[in-house]
């Protein structure tokens, strides 16, 4: 699902596992799932700073519920850094996504859906307050190219860092049918504490076995963020059916 990334003491804080058509990015394509498919991704996620690496691992389970109507949940179930106060396994703050198509085009026209999520703070180093993403996600297929991208704005207490737009872009190709290359800009503004944040870097993913999926991606933490300079990391096993 799309996250909001949000700046920590050690670096980055860790980004929830991105939605599952789209991965390994952040970015969300247009596209929702049939009623009755599901998805089913145990991720990992983090930064890997100069002091460290601090991240979080969970599973993300997306359900077609209806035409262009899909349902999601993103539940971390590990911490990991040496110098986080949590518990190294305990339930992390929850993202509930509810993914609605305003447009399905055919391969070579444009697809758009909206997706409100809620985050939910479940871990007492956690968010305080419930937040709220509204994302925008506009995409096409062209052969074996797609492009998709779009943005936001997220809602959160001052106490958990403020309101911040967001906006993405992905391009990718499938290289071969069960290969896929791709690559990622994406950009979040200022919040109560003042840095943007900017990542970019490539991604991969791997259709191994039928309705398996192994992805992996590595973004440059760029612009003026106290990250800057720091290296973002994404890993997942997706499930489909």
């Amino acid at each position: 699902m799309q996250a909001i990334v949000r700046t920590s003491p050690l670096g980055l804080a860790a980004l929830a596992a991105p939605a599952l058509a789209d991965i390994p990015f952040t970015t969300d394509d247009p596209g929702t799932l049939a009623a009755g498919e599901y998805e089913i991704l145990a991720y990992s996620d983090g930064t890997i700073t100069s002091m460290d690496f601090e991240g979080e691992a969970g599973i993300d389970v997306s359900v077609g519920i209806a035409d262009n109507f899909q349902l999601g949940v993103t539940v971390p179930v590990a911490n990991f850094g040496p110098q986080l106060e949590t518990d190294r396994f305990a339930i992390g703050d929850t993202t509930i996504q509810a993914k609605i198509g305003l447009i399905a085009g055919e391969p070579g026209q444009v697809s758009l859906a909206i997706a409100p999520t809620l985050a939910v703070g479940m871990a007492s180093e956690g968010r305080s307050k419930t937040g709220f993403d509204l994302p925008i996600w506009i995409g096409t297929d062209i052969g074996d190219w797609s492009l998709y991208g779009g943005g936001g704005y997220s809602f959160s207490s001052d106490e958990d860092g403020g309101d911040l737009p967001f906006i993405g872009a992905v391009v990718s190709k499938r290289i071969i049918p069960s290969l896929s290359l791709g690559g990622e800009f994406y950009a979040q503004g200022e919040g109560l504490g003042g840095q943007k944040l900017y990542l970019f870097g490539p991604g991969l993913a791997w259709d191994f076995a039928p309705g398996l999926t192994l992805a992996a991606a590595g973004q440059a933490v760029l612009g003026d963020s106290d990250g800057s300079g720091d290296f973002h990391v994404f890993a997942a096993l997706r499930l489909a059916r």
